[in-house]
């Protein structure tokens, strides 16, 4: 019998700064309704429905952001459980992560206190020997096998677009505020899922968490912490507890997940993780990019970048997203819903407010000087046309006497 087994452990944290914890996280047997609660280790064969593991990370203050999450994770679990089979699984998620946002957005157009209320969402169903992700937004997903550790989701925020547009590189990523974030379930009407899937192999371990957790450990710290222990609880913990010694500024929500089985086959020495990654087109134009980069990073050759840079750039906690349009044109309102007394959070609501500034600067002095040059043609097009034009000599005769003289 090809049977593929799952062990798994959830758990979530309200950090160390937060009054609420605005994280969610859901693991749930599909084939019967199974929810399990965080701080719960669990270990099963994976039913035919599959295995839901979602983390979402909830934005807006206080009890919006705690509801945004919470609609997300329950979204996801009443549709997918509810599902008739008809459409793939992969398409089955994607369109249930599209539920989530209009359930999101719509609660919040009806009750004005929720408004700007948003959360990511990172969401991964494993049936069989295939992993299902949807990713909007920030939070993570991570696979570990033969010791190496992938990103198997691209953050959908602003330090990565920086980099994806090649206005800085990937070590400078974290100068840039890591909570700015291009789209979150319930900020907009519509939006675009990523999907991806994963062929997984026996001794998989996937690592889903929430930001909290991915600013404060290293990708290679979540190895060493697995290959500790074998109790994913233990390991579990002791990530929470290192981001949380690291400063804990925000909530810390992770999901750790074993898969095994006859029904998986084994990793082949140096094999890679494969799969179908669809990329988010996050469509910053070089400007923008110029502009927002030029408010954290170096530019002299050879400047250090401090400790004190780095603080600075994770201190903005809260939360906002950089509104982008569904067809991801050029243009951005770049004004972040972001709001602290904090004056990394006034540095970065005086970045987004200055961005329209700049646009209509340029667009003025274009105007100016198309202005000015056709101003230019038509003087010296009416020059030419009202300049006198020149008479020829008059001619004089010559006295008939004179001629013959001659």
């Amino acid at each position: 019998m090809n049977e593929v087994s799952i062990s798994l452990f959830a758990d979530t944290d309200i950090g160390m700064r937060r009054a609420v914890n605005e994280d969610s996280v859901l693991i749930a047997d599909l084939a019967n309704r199974n929810r399990t609660e965080a701080d719960e280790t669990i270990s099963q064969a994976l039913g035919e429905r599959g295995y839901l593991m979602v983390v979402s990370d909830g934005m807006g203050g206080a009890a919006a952001g705690e509801v945004a999450s919470d609609f997300a994770v329950n979204t996801l679990l009443e549709i997918l459980a509810n599902s008739s089979h008809e459409k793939a699984l992969s398409e089955e998620l994607k369109v249930a992560a599209e539920r989530a946002n209009e359930r999101i957005w719509n609660y919040a157009q009806e009750n004005p206190a929720m408004m700007g209320m948003g959360a990511t969402l990172t969401a991964a169903l494993a049936c069989g020997a295939t992993l299902h992700i949807a990713q909007v937004g920030d939070s993570r997903a991570y696979l570990i096998r033969d010791g190496k550790i992938e990103q198997l989701t691209r953050d959908q925020s602003l330090a990565q677009a920086l980099v994806d547009s090649g206005m800085i590189s990937a070590d400078q990523a974290h100068l840039i505020p890591q909570n700015v974030i291009i789209q979150a379930l319930g900020t907009q009407p519509s939006l675009n899922v990523v999907m991806s899937e994963i062929e997984l192999c026996r001794h998989d371990t996937l690592v889903i968490c929430s930001d909290g957790l991915s600013n404060k450990v290293k990708p290679q710290e979540m190895i060493e912490a697995l290959n500790e222990t074998a109790d994913l609880k233990a390991a579990a913990r002791w990530l929470i507890d290192k981001a949380n010694e690291r400063g804990g500024e925000d909530n810390i929500t992770l999901i750790i997940s074993r898969f095994d089985g006859d029904g998986l086959q084994e990793k082949p020495q140096g094999r890679r993780i494969t799969g179908n990654f669809n990329a988010f087109d996050q469509n910053i134009s070089y400007e923008e990019a110029a502009f927002i980069a030029s408010k954290y990073v170096p530019t002299a050759p050879g400047e250090a970048e401090s400790a004190e840079d780095e603080d600075e750039a994770n201190s903005f906690q809260v939360t906002g997203v950089l509104r982008m349009p569904v067809n991801l044109t050029d243009e951005v309102i770049a004004e972040s819903e972001a709001t602290t007394a904090s004056d990394s959070a006034v540095a970065e609501r005086e970045l987004f407010e200055k961005r329209p500034a700049f646009n209509e600067r340029r667009t003025l002095m274009v105007m100016w000087i198309i202005a000015v040059i056709s101003l230019l043609l038509l003087g010296i097009v009416g020059y030419y046309m009202l300049k006198p034009k020149p008479q020829p000599p008059p001619q004089v005769e010559q006295p008939a006497d004179a001629t013959a003289n001659e």
